[in-house]
């Protein structure tokens, strides 16, 4: 069975897959290092994505269309084993950071176990669901989370306060700079696992216009809650929060009986990581088809419940699980990142070089 996704749903999905963990901590990795000059860091990240994606999209665009790029060849399985560890990290780190900060911040009394299985059984329900419900599901609520983002700044405009943003660019600020962008390379590289429904995309030629697409929503999206947190709270507080986003939040007041809207906005964040969440099982899911050509939603099960499992295991304290999101994964991510990306460019050329003979084949015919 064929699936299909628009170029709308792809650029969704790129979009919700950068910035729905990201903006939970990582702002305020960026912050401690570049402090008021922070609104520079989604600029160099947009930067880097983009040379990113056109690097592994190299020759993809003159495939054939009906040509199969995951098949059983040793290349294909190697890609598919390392998108497999990727996949993994991702989903473990992602789900101790939502189930953390709910436990943490809004039901502390809540065992984080219990937690973690609601989360992790309405992500295998989604997961389950197929790659086109996914796509659906992402491009609804991402349009929602957008014009949430959007009303985040208008509403804190009277509490902004430029002087936070000074001094503005000197030249030893540089450095930090280039060291928070370091730490979000690897998030941005994320994209590389959409090489798993590149071909499900339709039209398929505007595929890499849709990926820049869907990073420069993302992009712009983190731009504005940094201006926030920069502006309203301020860089010198911001970098011992641990979740900045949400107490910026806390700051808006519309009325003096309209106090709590951070609940109703933290509501519509929750379907966007779990989108994610379930893109990424989705992803492993169809990594396990690729490497042992097992095609069953069965698996879902096993491997949800081992991720859940994995994400209380391997954090013990918010230490442990910040030190992993910005020292370890900068570079561990990096790398695998990379790695693949350069991986997937030799397979699109082996998959192009089988395709000529069979062109020449039929213009002979």
């Amino acid at each position: 069975m064929k699936y299909h996704i628009s170029n709308l749903q792809i650029s969704a999905l790129v979009g919700n897959y950068i910035i729905a963990a990201t903006l939970i901590t990582v702002p305020q990795a960026f912050i401690d290092y570049a402090m008021q000059n922070t609104w520079l860091v989604p600029l160099n990240l947009f930067l880097f994505s983009v040379i990113f994606v056109n690097f592994f999209l190299i020759g993809f665009k003159k495939l054939n269309p009906s040509t199969q790029i995951w098949d059983k060849d040793l290349l294909s399985r190697a890609i598919s084993f390392l998108l497999l560890i990727l996949l993994v990290h991702i989903m473990v780190r992602d789900l101790r950071i939502i189930s953390g900060f709910t436990k943490e911040v809004l039901i502390p009394m809540t065992p984080q176990f219990i937690i973690t299985m609601v989360f992790i059984f309405t992500i295998m329900y989604l997961a389950w669901s197929g790659i086109e419900v996914i796509a659906r599901f992402t491009e609804l609520y991402f349009l929602y989370f957008i014009i949430v983002v959007l009303f985040i700044p208008f509403s804190l405009i009277t509490e902004f306060e430029f002087s936070k943003f000074e001094p503005v660019l000197s030249f030893s600020a540089f450095p930090s700079i280039f060291q928070a962008s370091y730490i979000g390379f690897a998030w941005v590289g994320e994209i590389i696992v959409f090489i798993l429904v590149i071909s499900m995309v339709k039209p398929i030629k505007n595929t890499k216009k849709s990926l820049i697409i869907g990073i420069g929503v993302s992009m712009f999206l983190l731009t504005l809650l940094i201006l926030g947190q920069v502006g309203v709270l301020g860089a010198e507080l911001v970098r011992y929060f641990m979740y900045p986003t949400y107490s910026l939040i806390q700051q808006i007041r519309l009325t003096e009986f309209m106090d709590r809207l951070d609940l109703v906005l933290v509501a519509f964040y929750y379907p966007t990581i779990f989108a994610k969440l379930a893109f990424s099982l989705y992803g492993i899911k169809r990594c396990v088809e690729i490497l042992f050509n097992i095609k069953t939603n069965l698996i879902i099960l096993p491997i949800g419940l081992t991720i859940a499992i994995l994400s209380i295991m391997f954090f013990e304290n918010r230490i442990e699980k910040f030190n992993f999101e910005v020292i370890t994964w900068s570079s561990l991510g990096l790398f695998l990142e990379m790695t693949i990306a350069l991986m997937f460019v030799l397979l699109v050329y082996k998959r192009r070089k089988k395709d000529k003979p069979s062109s020449e084949n039929q213009n002979v015919g």
